[in-house]
């Protein structure tokens, strides 16, 4: 996720210490800190925070006061933008309004369990609206830009100086450990969000290890997981631990509270981190979760910059509801054919009425004229298949509840694409006009870029006419710097296919491919509703608005003036 995040010029200051902006403490001689570096660029001071150098994990250490003109924190062996945790002893000047540029920050607003009983840790975006920054406050961080030392957090802003003190220690949010009635948690004490400043080390003795845990990023989701033996938290990170004996506030004069029973038999083996608000706000990756209306929703972006992003879920995430930000190509008189590919099944009755599935059947040539014969209306989806989708609406949506009850998605791209393969030399006249090797469909969640080599049997898919050559709703030839997006399927011809039966070391030539491939849809009594051809760009087709089909599927020379039902587009129009 990568949003730009202007700090409050409110502060909210921890600490003893003036926080007035002050001259900067650099000299020409760099000073160490554990991983901390007060250096001077040029006339320009700032801290420089290797989270995974030689110093990373030596004590953060500051007694007197440093003060630089901004903060650069990175992490160069970091390969996730997944979340992670942050406590920095930083305190901004009086007066300033800093920015910050590589990352973005969230704070715990509650630690709970869930209708469906999964522990869960909610977050709220750090906003100019809200909390603010504090120093010595442990947060979590989520990067979003990377240079050449990594990922990277800056701090800094016109008129701002920062000073950087570790006098008051790591600061501790308490949380409490059964914060909602409707779904009860059975323990009693609280949950303490810790930083640190020196190395934490749990060893086989350490009474705290049973009930802490350490933040392990898992591709674009955070998960706190309990702590291993010899496990340990670096200095300006954090870490999660139950305090059964903890209170959440202080008694009054005079007075004690009783202790808690130790019910950390109670707690979980995970604790999954889920931001609340509201899908596809700026900065938002390719994939998010985030908790909206007490819904586990998942945001899948397929519209913004975020949509070039490569979509990684290692993991199973099951969620309540989809939303998918793609807007789909509908021409004022024609509706448009794309291809998609989604990690998760979907079940009868939960995808929109006003979108149309179709699967590949088989891939035919015809007296030199090669087709691709696509069947639908198919009512259910398999998880990472790639498919053809007619929708008459803008976006596609997926309903809360579908034939057999509510509908619920499980995410996942571990197990990768199920690609469709056929045989090239498949021909409807039984004549010899095939060709050795196979075809195959396939679907992809990374940006693909062909050169001059990988373009070769390459075909995307056509969503609009373009000039005279190009119709919409046909596969043609990749060019050198075509590009298909993440969640898209192109064709790819291969003459070393497995489902070949040509001779051995048969090959075909570049020119021998043919330039384009109609696809022709038909419903799921094999009739023909529509044609269409495949754009290398964005991967859509628009079906021939022209072509009308009887019931039979027969291709008719006009539009009908006759009453009946017909099939124009792929749908069932009806001439009275």
């Amino acid at each position: 996720m990568i949003r730009t995040l202007k700090i409050s010029a409110a502060v909210a200051i921890a600490g003893a210490f003036s926080v007035a902006q002050a001259a900067t403490t650099c000299t020409d001689t760099p000073k160490q800190y554990g991983p901390i570096t007060i250096k001077k660029v040029g006339n320009k001071c700032f801290a420089e925070i290797d989270a995974d150098g030689e110093h990373h994990n030596e004590p953060a250490t500051i007694t007197t006061t440093e003060t630089v003109d901004s903060v650069y924190y990175y992490r160069k062996n970091s390969a996730t933008n997944a979340k992670q945790t942050i406590a920095l002893p930083v305190y901004p000047s009086q007066g300033c309004k800093p920015t910050s540029t590589g990352a973005n920050l969230s704070d715990i607003r509650r630690i709970y369990k869930n209708k469906d009983s999964v522990w869960t840790v909610l977050t709220n975006p750090v906003t100019t609206s809200s909390t603010g920054f504090e120093a010595n406050r442990p947060y979590l961080i989520e990067f979003g830009e990377r240079d050449s030392n990594g990922l990277y957090f800056k701090l800094g802003g016109k008129d701002c100086t920062f000073d950087l003190n570790t006098t008051d220690g790591a600061a501790v949010s308490k949380y409490s450990a059964d914060p909602d009635p409707k779904s009860p948690t059975g323990l009693k004490g609280i949950w303490e969000f810790k930083g640190v400043y020196t190395t934490k080390t749990w060893d086989a003795n350490d009474t705290e290890r049973s009930h802490s845990y350490g933040l392990a990023g898992a591709g674009t989701i955070g998960k706190f997981v309990k702590a291993g033996t010899n496990a340990s938290v670096p200095p300006m990170r954090a870490y999660l631990v139950y305090n059964s004996q903890g209170t959440m506030a202080k008694p009054a004069p005079g007075l004690s509270f009783a202790s808690a029973a130790d019910n950390s038999v109670l707690l979980p083996a995970s604790i999954e981190v889920i931001e609340e608000g509201e899908c596809f706000q700026e900065g938002d990756g390719i994939f998010e979760v985030k908790m909206i209306n007490d819904k586990r929703v998942a945001c899948i972006d397929g519209k913004s910059d975020a949509r070039l992003q490569t979509l990684s879920i290692p993991e199973d995430v099951t969620v309540d509801s989809i939303a998918y930000n793609r807007e789909f190509n509908i021409g004022q008189y024609s509706d448009v054919a794309s291809t998609v590919v989604l990690p998760f099944d979907i079940a009868g009755g939960c995808l929109n009425s006003a979108t149309q599935l179709y699967e590949i059947a088989n891939i035919q040539n015809n007296q030199g004229s090669w087709a691709v014969y696509a069947v639908g209306y198919l009512n259910t989806m398999k998880a990472n298949t790639p498919y053809f989708v007619v929708a008459s609406k803008a976006q596609i949506e997926f309903n809360s509840s579908g034939w057999d009850g509510p509908c619920q998605y499980t995410l996942s791209t571990k197990n990768g694409i199920n690609d469709a393969e056929f045989t090239a030399d498949y021909n409807k006249n039984d004549g010899n006009q095939g060709l050795p090797g196979t075809w195959t469909f396939k679907g992809t969640y990374e940006k693909i870029t062909f050169n001059e080599s990988s373009k070769k049997g390459v075909y995307g898919f056509a969503g609009n006419s373009q000039g005279d050559n190009i119709t919409a709703g046909q596969f043609i030839k990749a060019g050198t710097g075509a590009t298909v997006p993440p969640m898209r399927a192109y064709l790819k011809y291969n003459s070393a296919g497995v489902l070949a039966k040509a001779a051995a070391g048969a090959e075909i030539a570049e020119e021998d491919l043919p330039e384009t491939i109609v696809v022709k849809f038909l419903n799921t009594d094999g009739e023909e509703t529509a044609t269409g051809t495949m754009n290398t760009i964005t991967g859509e087709i628009t079906m021939d608005e022209n072509k009308w089909f009887d019931m039979k599927g027969r291709m008719m020379n006009k539009k009908p003036t006759v009453k009946g039902t017909y099939y124009n587009k792929g749908q069932k129009v009806i001439i009275k």
